[in-house]
């Protein structure tokens, strides 16, 4: 059984590294995504209350 152990493990680690690859890889899409969604968000939101604004003014 002690000698079983330490082979037990083996299976452990290349799962774990994969593990650790995916969210290494998940991390800076999200990031980037996030970035994205906030770059177009927020020029979207200042345009339409500029037009909001133009449009209250025209009237």
């Amino acid at each position: 059984r002690e000698e079983r152990a330490p082979g037990a493990l083996v299976p452990f680690w290349p799962s774990a590294a994969a593990v650790v690859c995916v969210f290494i890889g998940i991390i800076p899409i999200v990031v980037n995504a996030a970035a994205a969604i906030m770059t177009i968000t927020i020029p979207t939101r200042c345009f339409l209350v500029g037009t909001l604004m133009s449009t209250r003014s025209c009237l």
